[in-house]
């Protein structure tokens, strides 16, 4: 098997209306990858995964580089996840590179004065960092 082949049993995906989830379930670092879009819809689904990883694993990689379009629910379940790994046991790595659409939306949130109102937001999504990353 090649390195660019991976197992069915490395990987879990999980395919919503507008958003795929893949959960890489063997690597030293377990992970969750969200591709797509993350609303409402979604928000129930990434928060119990993320919590099943986080109770599972000692360090979890969240890759949200391929987020196409997030809105303040998808946001919130987002953050409220995050921090629920880090409450636990479990140390949380967050994909260095953003997706535009959420680091439009934390910008969105930060000039109207609004980010006390989503406890941890800068915890996770820092403003000075998530303006100096570059990606598409």
């Amino acid at each position: 098997m090649s390195d660019g082949q991976i197992r069915q049993s490395e990987r879990r995906q999980e395919i919503l209306p507008a958003l795929r989830l893949v959960q890489d379930l063997d690597s030293a670092a377990p992970g969750l990858t969200l591709e797509g879009e993350l609303d409402l819809i979604a928000s129930d689904v990434i928060q119990q995964r993320l919590r099943e990883l986080g109770n599972a694993n000692a360090r979890v990689v969240v890759d949200l580089s391929g987020i196409t379009f997030i809105d303040c629910s998808g946001l919130r379940a987002l953050v409220q996840a995050l921090q629920t790994i880090e409450a636990g046991n479990s140390r949380l790595q967050l994909n260095p590179e953003c997706s535009a659409p959420l680091r439009r939306l934390v910008e969105l949130i930060h000039s109207a004065g609004l980010a006390d109102r989503l406890p941890g937001l800068d915890r996770f999504f820092p403003l000075n960092r998530m303006t100096n990353r570059t990606t598409p």
